[in-house]
């Protein structure tokens, strides 16, 4: 039980110190990183087609046939469709979210004015509404910006858990 202890305690704080890295270079500088990102899938999908492909090959030698041939292709086309339109695929996403969102703004904001002639209304709604027009006029006209911003924030969330485990690590060795 000791041992299941002591890697565990050593797990802390690898995990500590790459996640509190990792979210400071994210932190600092998000656009390699998010790109990183894009070309994981992108290398994904080529690989798995890839894949298909050789055991279409394979199946076609043995007599047999299937899907995989599509497949292969379909996944090939994919991944140089993200490599093309990755920056434009993403930043589609926060726009029809901001634009969900600041409807869903100004609809409370406008419920919170109909209480407030009713006299019930409620100042944290309030500011609530105004900030979620706020947000999603920011995402619906800087998108990718946005999308930036959101990946900051991952990256602040990492360092916070990095730092977390640290303090753990710390926590237990005295255990």
């Amino acid at each position: 039980m000791d041992n299941f202890f002591k890697t565990f305690r050593e797990n802390l704080l690898l995990s500590g110190f790459a996640y509190g890295i990792l979210g400071i270079l994210i932190l600092i500088k998000p656009e390699p990183f998010f790109n990183m990102i894009v070309y994981i899938f992108a290398a994904f999908f080529f690989v798995m087609g890839i894949i298909n492909l050789v055991n279409h090959y394979r199946a076609q030698k043995r007599g047999y046939s299937g899907s995989q041939l599509t497949t292969g292709i379909l996944l090939l086309a994919a991944a140089l469709l993200i490599l093309i339109f990755a920056k434009g695929i993403v930043s589609i996403i926060p726009f029809f979210l901001g634009l969900f969102i600041l409807i869903s703004g100004i609809t409370q904001l406008l419920q919170e004015l109909q209480l407030k002639k009713d006299g019930t209304a409620r100042t944290g709604w309030f500011i609530f509404s105004i900030l979620m027009i706020v947000a999603g006029a920011l995402l619906l006209f800087n998108p990718f910006r946005s999308v930036l911003l959101v990946f900051q924030i991952f990256g602040g969330l990492l360092v916070v858990l990095g730092v977390s485990r640290l303090v753990d690590f710390f926590r237990l060795r005295n255990i």
